[in-house]
């Protein structure tokens, strides 16, 4: 839900994005009109103590030196369907043997084994809280955070254990910030599942392009090596920014 930040004579100086983020109240995508950062994030503090928000790093700088906690840096990537080049070839791979691609049809308990794997301690995206981790990817496969989940979301099975996964939801607003999203892109560490992000990734474009998707967008945490795979896969990146916790 689109929402504005006012200041004390009633002049909108902030626009964003309003949901929900670690189980707090959440301004994504927060962009200053006519206001310096200094002065945009003394009014936060004051107007949104106990908040998420999501801007530039020029303002969670700021915002970082004034007391608040950085909970996230990150990259958004985008790949334009209509202008890059896809492969309808990339909807089947090719696998390596004894593995097989799905659509996203199992359930949390299915899919989260690889999900912990893929993330352990000392990741830069590993989560301290995992029960409160768990009930957020709930919501996220429920449409709750960033839209429903589209069908050029897919898993990847070896046997009957899943060991590599693309979530894509279809999230508010156009490209390249906004519409089809990669929310989740993982896979199982073992050598044996090597490449697998990138396959899952040229798959979810191939399907994307065929249902007439626009483009897909994704965000990677700074650090991250992911980082190489989504440039490897020709994802052109767009913008760099960070997720700040205002202090009470």
């Amino acid at each position: 839900m689109h929402e504005e930040l006012l200041d004390g004579a009633g002049r909108v100086v902030a626009t964003y994005e309003r949901g929900t983020r670690m189980e707090l109240p959440y301004a994504d995508e927060l962009r200053p009109v006519d206001i310096a950062p200094d002065d945009l994030v003394k009014l936060l503090f004051a107007e949104r103590k106990g908040w998420v928000f999501s801007a530039a790093p020029e303002i969670c700088q700021v915002a970082k030196a004034s007391g608040g906690t950085v909970v996230r840096h990150a990259h958004c990537y985008s790949y334009d369907l209509r202008t890059q080049p896809v492969d309808p070839g990339w909807a089947a791979g090719p696998l390596p043997e004894g593995l097989r691609f799905s659509e996203f049809s199992a359930t949390l308990d299915e899919i989260y084994r690889a999900y912990e794997l893929a993330f352990p301690p000392g990741h830069v995206d590993h989560v301290l809280d995992p029960e409160s981790e768990r009930r957020n990817f709930a919501r996220l496969l429920a449409g709750e955070v960033l839209g429903p989940v589209l069908p050029c979301s897919s898993l990847v099975w070896d046997g009957e254990t899943v060991v590599g996964v693309i979530v894509v939801n279809d999230r508010e607003g156009e490209p390249p910030l906004g519409g089809p999203w990669i929310s989740q892109v993982y896979r199982d560490p073992a050598p044996r599942y090597r490449g697998l992000g990138t396959l899952l990734l040229r798959r979810a474009l191939a399907l994307g392009a065929r249902a007439g998707l626009p483009a897909i967008g994704l965000a990677v945490t700074e650090g991250n090596p992911a980082r190489w795979v989504y440039a490897k896969a020709d994802f052109q990146h767009v913008e760099e920014s960070m997720t700040v916790l205002i202090p009470d």
